[in-house]
């Protein structure tokens, strides 16, 4: 494991996600319900379900950029790009920078994101990818300015990445380590 502090320098993107309004609410009907359809296909292709895959790691990136550079302030941006372990993940890094009085310098650069597997009838739309983020532009200091990132971190770390509908939008809700270095 690349430890704590790795993982506050790497924490991941930003989007936002609006709420549905609740219609009227339905009065029971006397009548058979029509037999159900099956579940429409959220992609048409895998090529679809990459880039929609990608587009969310990289908003969860932005996010933990900004979340990173407020130094932890309003660690609840996660809410709007991540659900699951990534969300739990993502509030706990803020903790971390706040408890630790640090911030990010610099900017993660999402290098590549690569499609590892999709289910194109998966009503979930869920998509696992790897996802190689270099973090060599990234330092976290503490309040006089001093690095807190170890010397032998790699300047670049292999992501898988889960990602999965939710409240109508595709978040992140799942991020590994795949390999130190990509």
């Amino acid at each position: 494991m690349l430890g704590h502090r790795l993982g506050i320098a790497v924490a991941i993107a930003g989007a936002l996600a609006l709420a549905g309004c609740a219609g009227e609410p339905s009065t029971p009907s006397m009548t058979s319900a029509a037999p159900t359809s099956p579940p429409t296909r959220i992609y048409d292709s895998e090529a679809e379900a990459a880039r929609a895959a990608e587009a969310a790691y990289l908003a969860y990136q932005r996010v933990a950029d900004e979340v990173g550079w407020d130094g932890g302030l309003e660690a609840e941006r996660y809410e709007t790009v991540a659900t699951g372990t990534a969300l739990e993940e993502g509030l706990r890094s803020g903790q971390q920078y706040r408890e630790n009085k640090a911030r990010a310098v610099g900017e993660t650069v999402v290098t590549q994101v690569t499609l590892q597997s999709v289910d194109l009838s998966d009503p979930t739309g869920a998509v696992t990818v790897y996802a190689c983020v270099d973090v060599s532009g990234v330092d976290v200091v503490d309040e006089s300015g001093q690095s807190l990132v170890k010397p032998d971190r790699p300047p670049r770390v292999l992501f898988e990445v889960v990602t999965r509908q939710s409240d109508g939008w595709l978040k992140v809700a799942e991020r590994s380590i795949w390999a130190s270095e990509c």
